[in-house]
Parts: structure tokens; sequence; C-alpha cells
């Protein structure tokens, strides 16, 4: 961004989309993946807030994060990670489609998928992970705070209890609000 997207021959359209996404919190996301990446680690200023049952984890980000500098960090506006990326998250992805919109490409729907030709055969019997597919199916505000919903499915290896079965087992895991409402 330091000399513009035009220098990449993109239509007018496409750089004023670039431009306004970046102005608008493209900059501060890369600014805090690139302290991340190479100056130090974001968690290192969790926290966490207690007021009422069950509590809540806080990993805050630094309002100023361009400076590099922890010592000259300020946390007035106590800015949640989770919320950050969150945020960051439906930015960029806002930025895509009104890049294709603007193109004329159309959407389709995306449908979940795991690529395991990495993992090789599956003739020497151990146990291990395959694939772990998390989907988040419901998101929920309250007065006490965000609650998240998961769906989480996990492929896995298994050394099978008898000759001749297979050795790879799908299953459905539990939340731990399932786990601890069948207790």
């Amino acid at each position: 961004m330091k000399k513009g997207p035009h220098k990449y021959g993109l239509d007018e359209m496409t750089c004023s989309l670039i431009i306004n996404y970046w102005s608008n919190g493209g900059k501060y996301t890369r600014d805090v993946r690139d302290l991340n990446e190479h100056f130090m680690p974001l968690v290192d200023h969790t926290y966490f807030k207690y007021t009422k049952e069950p509590g809540q984890i806080l990993v805050l980000l630094p309002d100023n994060p361009e400076i590099k500098s922890a010592e000259k960090f300020t946390y007035d506006k106590a800015l949640d990670a989770f919320d950050i990326i969150s945020k960051g998250l439906t930015q960029i992805n806002d930025l895509f489609e009104s890049i294709l919109y603007s193109q004329n490409i159309v959407a389709t729907s995306f449908e979940n998928s795991l690529y395991l030709n990495h993992m090789g055969t599956f003739e020497v019997q151990q146990e291990r992970t395959l694939g772990l597919m998390i989907n988040i199916s419901k998101i929920e505000d309250s007065t006490s705070g965000r609650k998240v919903s998961l769906d989480t499915i996990e492929i896995q290896q298994i050394i099978p209890k008898e000759k001749g079965a297979g050795n790879l087992a799908v299953r459905e895991m539990k939340t731990d609000n399932e786990v601890f409402s069948n207790t």
C-alpha cells in the first residue's frame, strides 16, 4: 500500500475499494498481524474478567500497534482481540465480495471439505487426528457477553479392535454444554 494499488494495473473501482478497506481497518489489522508475527505474541496481554459466572477471557490489542514497542503501547480503548479479529475477517470478506461484484462475478455457495492427500496411506496403524472441521453455527449477544455455538466434526485414524475392521472414524464432537448437561 506504500505506492497504492494503482501500481498493479487495477481498475479505478477496485483501487477505490482497496483504499477504503485499508483506511477503515485494514491497516490496523495488518499492523496487529505484523506485531504478533515479528515482534511479540499478542496473547501476552490476556486477562480474566470476572463479573459473574462463567467469567470471560480477554486478549487486549494495543491502540497503537504501528509503533512496534511494547513499552509505548496504550490500551485505553480496551480493544478485544475476538471483536477485532471478527471485524477484520468480515471487512476483508466484504472487500473481496465488493471487488467480485464490481467485476460481475457471481458468488456461489461454499461447501465444507477436507483435503487429506498429504496424510499418505492408512496402512500403518496409528492413532492420529486427520482433520477437524469447526463451524460457527450461531453467535448470540446478551448482557452477559457473547456466546458462540460450534459444530465440530473430527476425522481420526484409529487402531481397529478387530482384524478386518476399518481404521477411520468420523465423529461429531460434543460441546461443553452437552457434556456438562449430561452429568
